[in-house]
């Protein structure tokens, strides 16, 4: 469900975006940030900080994102340390801690496979290949199929990973790895426990946990100022979320509610998640 005025907006906003889809979502929630600004007498405005590719374009080879990538491919045992932080095993190496791009334009890591190759301890190269993939389900019509087409094979070699440069390379890390350059002090997730979830936050725990005792990319703190300390983790619980008052909808948009004080009025439910402090 979305209202007459959100469609008026999305439309507005779409004519000024200039082909940047991110630019556009964030065009729609600042506008919309400022409406229940207003509403509430509230400054709601939140500070937002674009990861990965951006942060990565923006950055010279010796920052901080660069930094983790050379960091967790100089040799096996880095990369080791990455694997065990996801529970993978290191006897297929298929899962690429960076996915490189396709020159071809194709980046998603949802269609790219791969593998990583070792010569001894040094990482020798990386095999990239993109495929042609089905994509997320269509929890409304199971037949309304979307597919990603994309077709590539390249290699990538070692020493473009271990001396990374996002301008000679460009790839999209795992979000376990990019997440340690973001500075929150508390994490709030979106109902854990749907589509794998806990593996995500337990990667993106052990990570911090493993950084902070030297195991992995030892000089975060005192070259960057980054702090392993695993922030607070709380869950949006899915029982506890906003509902339309009528329709009983979760997806429908604010817009479509009368009286949006209301419905605050009703609150959230948070859970704070104790296992992965």
């Amino acid at each position: 469900m979305i209202s007459k005025s959100e469609v008026e907006l999305v439309n507005r906003q779409l004519g000024s975006i200039k082909g940047s889809y991110l630019d556009f979502v964030d065009s729609i929630k600042y506008a919309q940030m400022e409406e229940f600004s207003e509403i509430f007498g509230i400054d709601l405005s939140l500070y937002a900080l674009r990861m990965p590719l951006l942060t990565l374009q923006a950055e010279a080879k010796d920052d901080l994102l660069h930094h983790i990538i050379s960091e967790i491919h100089r040799d096996y045992d880095s990369v080791s340390q990455a694997y065990s932080c996801m529970r993978r095993s290191m006897t297929k190496r298929t899962t690429l801690l960076t996915v490189p791009h396709s020159k071809k334009g194709y980046g998603s890591k949802r269609v790219a496979r791969g593998k990583i190759h070792f010569e001894g301890a040094k990482l020798e190269s990386v095999s990239v290949k993109y495929r042609t993939t089905r994509l997320y389900p269509n929890e409304i019509d199971p037949k309304d199929v979307s597919i990603a087409k994309a077709e590539d094979s390249f290699t990538v070699k070692g020493e473009k990973l271990a001396d990374y440069s996002f301008l000679e390379t460009p790839s999209s890390p795992q979000f376990f790895l990019y997440s340690l350059g973001s500075p929150e002090n508390a994490v709030l997730w979106h109902g854990i426990g749907a589509f794998a979830a806990p593996k995500l936050l337990r990667s993106y725990v052990s990570v911090r946990n493993v950084c902070r005792t030297g195991k992995l990319i030892k000089d975060l703190e005192d070259r960057y100022g980054v702090k392993t300390e695993v922030p607070l983790q709380f869950n949006l619980k899915p029982e506890g979320m906003w509902v339309h008052p009528v329709h009983r909808n979760i997806d429908a948009s604010i817009g479509c509610v009368e009286n949006p004080a209301d419905m605050v009025r009703s609150g959230m439910k948070l859970e704070h998640l104790s296992p992965f402090q």
